[in-house]
């Protein structure tokens, strides 16, 4: 039996009872997760997520924002490099924390 999976009344896609239950966890754990992330948690998902809009940009364009706005390696740029580096192994060892329940 398929489902359609909708939001606000949208349906985007089709699924089954295994694919559904699934969804149903994933969004169950990310869901009640965040309303317990701490300001140190969004701060390292922020600047996690401008690394890899930066990222994306060097690999579809080669263009590098951060050096663009802040300058090609200056201390600035290699600050800002260096928190995001940070701010990923912060992720990477909170992620098992926050999908617990």
């Amino acid at each position: 039996m398929l489902y359609n999976i909708s939001i606000k009344g949208n349906s985007f896609v089709k699924v089954g009872n295994y694919a559904k239950r699934q969804l149903f966890v994933v969004s169950e754990i990310l869901f009640y997760n965040m309303n317990k992330l701490n300001y140190m948690d969004w701060i390292a998902i922020v600047l996690l997520v401008i690394g890899g809009l930066n990222w994306g940009l060097v690999g579809l364009f080669g263009f590098d924002l951060v050096a663009a706005l802040l300058g090609d390696m200056s201390v600035w740029s290699r600050i800002v490099y260096a928190l995001v580096g940070l701010s990923a192994l912060y992720v990477a060892f909170m992620c098992p924390k926050w999908c617990k329940k």
